[in-house]
């Protein structure tokens, strides 16, 4: 998945910016499109990577790679020679030959930023195939959350320096960062830790309040993810039909015990979010309005996602509500996979994100909640259990950068479920390890089958391992 979007760019490449959609053709086009160096394109020629390995040498390559990372981001492609040297495109087109090894000097570049960048900024660096049998190298830097990132004089030097540089804002130079900015941005990585927690806060309350916004003593469980730098939260009709298209191969949820079956929801517009619920009665009007019914989904055009399953009706009896601590695991895996799925899609695959989970446990006629209690999968209640209410929310990170597999989103969903079932006393997951697989052991005959086969289509351990 693509660490930075920029639609501009993509609109040119044909696809995002990443390793398997980006080929030399794309790249000619790029060239034709943006000739002069831009704040988000530079042309470095492969001779970059002939220099000795001295500290100013490296020193530049981190002054490249930081000055993105501490503006606004761009993609510096090494192989294209600079237009003053050049004018014609296909002259300016000297990518590495085939004896090079994209490997090696991808690993020598990550070496020298991780020495002389601190912090280490996030990017992403692959080769390009190219016609001649040889390859160019792009490097994608996002715009980071973690910035101001400084240069350093190196690794064991007694007397640090630290010099801040950055792509000018419409220009082609990078300039140095005055004492006033560097401190600004500092300011600017704190605010946003408080900015991306109040975000998160109102995405959870305006998604629960969709879930509790009619009568009934229903139990749900819902998840929320915000990414920690997310992308334009404007709806547009290109960012509503991109949700469409997105969405419609999907399967939600995709439970591993198969015991839901998909949801049959609608997508409705609403202000920077399409969202994807049922369509019920309004009982004053009888005509037919979106409603939370069985599940319920918020696809944010910013790349943040709220989604829940409802797991039970308490009715108007007050009793307890009892819920399958089996289905409950189920539940919780198939909303943090999509949630996230939807949260790396749309803001790429890089930074972190948090996630939030809780029960919402609406009221009866009477303005009652009931508590909610787990039984086994056979109705018996479990011994020496606590009762659980509506209100608590647990949150955790997710590192979007590290999710390559479904196994690596089913390790998100272990640390997700941890505070619900420990709500109720229950120490861990019965079959879903700390490591994202399916334990065998702790699954019910019943279920077992199905689960099994769903995690070998989809690349997911078994630990054979108990508890």
């Amino acid at each position: 998945m693509a660490l930075w979007r920029n639609r501009d760019l993509e609109d040119i490449l044909g696809g995002k910016l990443e390793q398997g959609v980006i080929t030399e053709a794309g790249l000619r086009k790029l060239v034709e499109a943006i000739p002069v160096e831009s704040e988000f394109v530079e042309y470095k020629s492969c001779d970059e990577f002939k220099k000795p390995p001295k500290t100013e040498f490296k020193q530049e390559r981190g002054k490249d790679v930081s000055a993105p990372a501490n503006g606004r981001g761009a993609i510096l492609i090494y192989g294209i020679e600079d237009d003053k040297k050049f004018s014609v495109v296909e002259e300016r087109m000297k990518p590495f030959d085939g004896e090079a090894d994209a490997h090696k000097l991808i690993e020598q570049f990550r070496i020298d930023i991780r020495q002389f960048v601190a912090p280490t900024p996030l990017f992403d660096m692959f080769a390009v195939e190219a016609s001649t049998g040889g390859f160019y190298l792009v490097l994608v830097v996002p715009p980071s959350a973690g910035a101001p990132h400084a240069v350093t004089a190196g690794p064991g030097k007694e007397r640090q320096t630290f010099s801040y540089f950055v792509r000018a804002t419409g220009e082609t130079h990078i300039r140095t960062l005055g004492e006033h900015e560097v401190a600004d941005r500092y300011s600017v990585r704190h605010r946003r830790q408080e900015d991306r927690a109040r975000h998160a806060a109102t995405v959870w309350s305006e998604g629960r309040a969709e879930l509790t916004a009619y009568s009934g003593a229903l139990v749900w469980l819902a998840v929320a993810v915000v990414p920690d730098v997310p992308v334009d939260g404007q709806l547009t009709t290109q960012v509503r039909d991109e949700i469409k298209a997105w969405d419609n191969p999907q399967t939600f949820p995709d439970s591993i015990l198969g015991r839901r079956e998909s949801a049959r929801d609608y997508p409705f517009p609403a202000p920077g979010k399409m969202v994807y619920t049922d369509l019920g009665q309004d009982q004053r009007t009888g005509t037919k309005i979106p409603k939370a019914a069985g599940s319920y989904r918020e696809l944010h055009a910013d790349g943040s996602t709220y989604a829940a399953l409802m797991l039970a009706n308490g009715g108007e009896g007050g009793q307890d509500v009892v819920l399958d601590p089996d289905d409950l695991i189920d539940a919780i895996a198939s909303l943090v996979i999509h949630t996230l799925d939807w949260t790396v899609e749309r803001s790429g695959r890089w930074g972190n994100a948090t996630v939030q989970i809780g029960l919402v446990v609406g009221e009866n006629s009477r303005a009652m909640s009931p508590s909610v209690r787990l039984a086994t999968s056979g109705g018996v209640s479990v011994h020496g259990l606590r009762h659980a209410r509506d209100g608590k929310v647990a949150t955790t990170l997710a590192d979007l950068a590290s999710l390559h597999t479904m196994q690596d989103k089913l390790r998100v969903a272990y640390s997700a479920a941890l505070p619900i079932l420990q709500g109720f006393g229950v120490i861990q997951p019965a079959w879903l390890t700390e490591d994202g697989e399916i334990r065998d052991w702790g699954l019910i005959q019943e279920f077992r089958p199905t689960a099994l086969t769903w995690a070998t289509d989809r690349g997911v351990g078994v630990d054979d391992s108990e508890l």
